[in-house]
């Protein structure tokens, strides 16, 4: 890692404007953790990372309420594993992205899935009062039932008053609850009337 890191602030030295970033789907190590010229990055226009079993976190002495905006930033896609802490930092890098464009979430399979969700937990970010004006394409991938999943697609549901689609592609794993599941997505209040909704059937 401490390679990747020098090539990053390397790149970040010189203004790039596209970082797309793939970890080896392999033994689970530690978390990655985005190196903070990366969060400061002011040039960065498109960031891909691949993170597959590996849990994202930001910089330990970086306060969440403290990162700095990226105003360029335009695309974001992020593959990973998610529990309710990584979609907090998910949500923290949404707030510094005032500017987004497009978002591309795809959730590792068998990530935090659950066929009888429990009562969803307190989460800071559903009380979060936040608009992304600029956010007109959302597509989600293996996304299943759990709270935390559930509740990041109604937030951006609320936050979003221009959206144009949101794309949903459930985790194959769901097969009991789906339609509840579905229900559920479409029962959200959009902030945008015209938001489209799109089930795509994930391949078994």
């Amino acid at each position: 890692m401490a390679t990747v890191r020098r090539w990053i602030e390397a790149a970040v030295r010189r203004n790039i404007k596209i970082l797309d970033l793939m970890f080896s789907a392999g033994e689970e190590y530690d978390d990655i953790e985005l190196p903070h010229c990366l969060v400061t990055c002011g040039s960065l226009e498109v960031l891909k990372l691949s993170l597959f079993t590996y849990r994202l976190t930001l910089p330990k002495y970086i306060d969440l309420e403290d990162l700095p905006e990226l105003l360029n930033l335009k695309t974001l896609e992020l593959t990973t594993k998610t529990d309710a802490d990584i979609m907090d930092v998910l949500i923290q890098i949404l707030t510094c992205s005032p500017n987004l464009e497009s978002l591309h979430i795809n959730i590792e399979e068998g990530s935090s899935y659950s066929s009888s969700p429990a009562e969803a937990p307190d989460f800071d970010f559903l009380e979060m009062e936040c608009t992304f004006e600029e956010l007109k394409k959302v597509n989600v991938m293996g996304i299943s039932d759990v709270p935390h999943h559930m509740g990041f697609i109604e937030f951006l549901l609320e936050s979003t008053p221009f959206l144009e689609t949101m794309s949903i592609t459930p985790c194959v794993n769901m097969t009991d609850g789906r339609l509840s599941f579905l229900t559920g997505v479409l029962k959200f209040p959009r902030a945008s009337p015209e938001a489209e909704i799109i089930f795509v059937q994930g391949q078994v």
